[in-house]
């Protein structure tokens, strides 16, 4: 494994010399997984307060049978929006990795053509 300061070097050398639209391309890549970091934090902090409010209602003990319903009503649209925002952040998640995957294919091809050279970092 190469340590993370010969990765950063490699890094910087290989995006030295993409080409204009290689640079672009990996431009575009960092930004989408920006923004998919972004919404992902906003999300978890939703999911949080959603948890937080499930945490501050506990059930009170001496319920009538409608208000009980009504409060096993709240818990479960509570729990439903906690739901839709796992998965929401399930889909972010595999997004960001596909663009990840991307970027790697990306800077891989970038090395693979300027080759030669580049090989010192791996020592």
């Amino acid at each position: 494994m190469i340590d993370t300061e010969k990765q950063f070097e490699l890094l910087k050398e290989v995006l030295r010399r993409a080409n204009k639209q290689e640079k672009q391309d990996y431009g575009k890549l960092g930004k989408k997984q920006l923004a998919i970091l972004e919404k992902s934090t906003a999300i978890m902090k939703e999911w949080h307060s959603l948890s937080d409010n499930d945490k501050r209602s506990e059930c009170p003990k001496d319920l009538s049978i409608g208000a009980s319903i009504e409060w096993n009503t709240q818990c479960i649209v509570r729990n439903t929006e906690q739901i839709s925002k796992a998965n929401q952040l399930i889909e972010l998640i595999t997004e960001f990795f596909a663009l990840e995957y991307e970027a790697k294919w990306l800077l891989l091809s970038i090395a693979l053509r300027t080759q030669p050279s580049l090989t010192r970092y791996l020592q």
